[in-house]
């Protein structure tokens, strides 16, 4: 049987107000000395602040002040990249920076993957 077809048969088969335990499929989990199959890296976010106003949205990165600005969230996230990647395109190129654009320099390294 498909996982497809086992998700629908419990979807239709739960009866309406049924708790989400008889939902859950049971995962056997045994820790052993192995080491692990994969590891998962995790890297620092942003700390982004959202404004809404009448017809725009602003996200602001608060520790950078770096921002974006669109019709919607999701614009604005987008616009908020193009301004990230164009400041740490600029901070890059310069021969010297002060140690607080040296700071900005590192904080978006960190967050971005190139």
């Amino acid at each position: 049987m498909s996982v497809f077809t086992t998700e629908r048969h419990i979807e239709q088969s739960s009866p309406i107000g049924s708790s989400s335990r008889d939902r859950l499929v049971p995962v056997e989990y045994l820790p052993n000395d192995e080491p692990p199959a994969y590891t998962v890296e995790v890297s620092p976010s942003f700390e982004l602040q959202i404004e809404r106003g009448d017809g725009y949205c602003t996200v602001t990165d608060g520790p950078t002040g770096i921002f974006g600005q669109g019709e919607n969230a999701a614009a604005a996230i987008r616009d908020f990249f193009v301004a990230v990647s164009e400041h740490l395109d600029v901070l890059e190129r310069q021969s010297a920076l002060s140690e607080e654009l040296a700071w900005q320099l590192e904080y978006l390294r960190a967050r971005l993957r190139r």
